[in-house]
């Protein structure tokens, strides 16, 4: 069964984030002057316990309004523009890593 969940995401720079049973990167949103990224993943993957489980690795990266950026990956997409309560704007992109077992 799938499930949605969230992922706090650091205002600037590039971050991997690991996520068992991911299934597609969905949104990305601010919520009390934080970055959250949404995911589906498989809900009962995730409860297992068993530490064969698949992960798979999420980098994202948020890039301020003006600044360079030229990803050299053709698999980096642009998931949304999120706006601080200072006035700072963030643009978010990702690329998933093949999962790992």
């Amino acid at each position: 069964m799938n499930a949605i969940y969230k992922y706090r995401l650091d205002w600037r720079g590039e971050q991997t984030v690991r996520v068992p049973g991911f299934r597609q990167v969905l949104s990305v949103q601010v919520q009390q002057d934080a970055i959250v990224a949404y995911a589906l993943v498989d809900a009962f993957q995730d409860e297992e316990l068993d530490l064969e489980r698949t992960m798979t690795a999420i980098d994202f990266a948020v890039v301020p309004t003006g600044q360079l950026f030229a990803p050299e990956d053709p698999s980096v997409a642009y998931l949304g523009t999120v706006q601080r309560a200072s006035g700072f704007i963030g643009h978010v992109f990702y690329r998933t890593v093949v999962a790992a077992r």
